[in-house]
């Protein structure tokens, strides 16, 4: 059913790459002139850094990331933030899964890094959700939003490294559900500083979280400070 529908959304609203924005076949996610441009990267598995900061204290237990945040793969997660390129989640979650089921990791659940509501209102929908919601379906796990992000708080991509450190202070906090001894998929889009992930993570241990990964599309490297 769910094919069916997309074959005549198809007729409407054409099927795009999300790298490249060309027309592309109803079924495809990407193409293949696009795909093959692609370059996977191998990062320290446990920071998801290519520079790695396993001297920080992460809080997480492993890493899953894709590719450097350049080029196309910029490209479509500027988009899919901005309300586009739904493809580029499916896509990333594709492989990001592969990755997972590779490393035979097992998790009870997957849980997105939040998004403000009235963040969530305007875009209409949280990108790390969408994410994290076609990795549970390949992985067959729950997507459980465990965690809350403040309102009116300051953009991290809009800062400094330094900054971000002290700004992702009090910006989530947990639900009131219990992790005790589950296994957690952290799911984001974009690792930078590691500011963000660090702290959901350090917030999932606390709620009694065993073990913790981050799958991510893409890293920066540490030394760009900024974001867009």
């Amino acid at each position: 059913m769910k094919k069916a529908i997309k074959y005549i959304l198809d007729i409407f609203y054409p099927n795009r790459c999300p790298f490249c924005d060309d027309f592309i076949e109803w079924d495809a996610l990407a193409c293949d002139k696009c795909i093959d441009t692609l370059e996977y990267i191998e990062t320290c598995e446990k920071c998801g850094k290519t520079d790695c900061m396993c001297d920080k204290e992460l809080h997480y237990d492993r890493a899953y990331v894709l590719f450097k945040y350049e080029g196309i793969v910029r490209e479509s997660i500027i988009a899919l933030k901005r309300k586009n390129g739904i493809n580029a989640a499916e896509f990333y979650a594709d492989k990001l899964s592969e990755r997972i089921l590779k490393s035979e990791e097992k998790f009870d659940m997957i849980v997105p890094v939040p998004m403000a509501k009235s963040k969530k209102k305007d875009v209409g929908y949280n990108q790390a959700f969408v994410i994290a919601d076609f990795i549970a379906k390949r992985l067959e796990i729950p997507v459980v939003d465990a965690l809350i992000k403040a309102e009116n708080t300051i953009a991290q991509h809009t800062l400094s490294k330094e900054d971000r450190i002290e700004n992702v202070k009090g910006m989530f906090s947990s639900s009131d559900i219990s992790l005790k001894g589950k296994r957690i998929l952290l799911c984001d889009d974009v690792i930078t500083t590691g500011s963000t992930v660090i702290e959901c993570s350090r917030l999932l241990k606390e709620m009694g979280a065993e073990f913790v990964a981050v799958a991510l599309a893409a890293t920066t490297d540490l030394t760009n400070e900024k974001i867009s």
